[in-house]
C-alpha cells in the first residue's frame, strides 16, 4: 500500500500542475478512460473500446520501454514532456494494482490526491476542516443520524443472525 501511495502522489504532483500541453491533456483522457475501465467486465465491448482509446492516445505520446535498476520504465522516445511518461507509468502501474481508483479530486480545492481511506474526500486537514464548516449544522446533524440509525439497524440484525445460528436444532 505504501509503493501505491507513492505512486498515487507522483500522479497527483502530475496531474494538480497546471500545463496546458498536448501531453498533459492526453494523460489526464488515458486516466479518465482508465478510471472508467476499472468499472467495466473487462471483456465487454465497451471495455474494448476504451482499451482501444488509451492505445491510441498512448501511441501519440511514443514511449520506449526501459530497464532500469528499480524495474521496468517508460521513456519518451522524442521530445516530449517527461512528466506525462511517469504519470502514464504512474497510471498503469495504478490500475495493474487496482488502486486507480483511490486518486480522487479534492472536493473543497479541486486537487488530485491518493486517498489512503476508502472515506477520504479532501486532500488534507485544511480542505477537511473547511468543507466542515462551511456544511449547515442542521443538515449535518441529521444527515449524522441517519447513518447512526442505519448503523444501529445493521448491529441489530448481526446480533439476531448470531442468536439464530447459536440455538440447537
Amino acid at each position: 500500500m505504501e509503493v501505491d501511495a507513492e505512486r498515487g502522489a507522483r500522479l497527483a504532483a502530475f496531474l494538480n500542475t497546471s500545463t496546458a500541453s498536448k501531453e498533459h491533456g492526453r494523460v489526464f483522457e488515458i486516466f479518465g478512460f482508465e478510471q472508467k475501465l476499472e468499472s467495466l467486465d473487462p471483456l465487454s465491448r465497451a471495455a474494448g473500446n476504451l482499451r482501444r482509446a488509451v492505445n491510441a492516445h498512448c501511441q501519440a505520446l511514443i514511449v520506449t520501454p526501459i530497464h532500469r535498476p528499480d524495474g521496468w520504465g517508460w521513456r519518451p522516445a522524442r521530445d516530449h514532456e517527461p512528466g506525462a511518461t511517469l504519470a502514464l507509468e504512474m497510471i498503469s502501474l495504478l490500475a495493474s494494482a487496482g488502486t486507480l481508483w483511490r486518486m480522487r479530486q479534492c472536493q473543497k480545492c479541486g486537487n488530485w490526491f491518493f486517498a489512503a481511506t476508502n472515506k477520504k474526500v479532501s486532500c488534507g486537514n485544511a480542505c477537511r476542516k473547511a468543507k466542515f464548516k462551511a456544511m449547515d449544522p442542521d443538515a449535518f446533524r441529521s444527515k449524522r443520524a441517519e447513518q447512526m440509525r442505519n448503523w444501529r439497524r445493521a448491529k441489530k440484525k448481526q446480533k439476531k443472525k448470531r442468536r439464530a445460528g447459536a440455538r440447537p436444532a
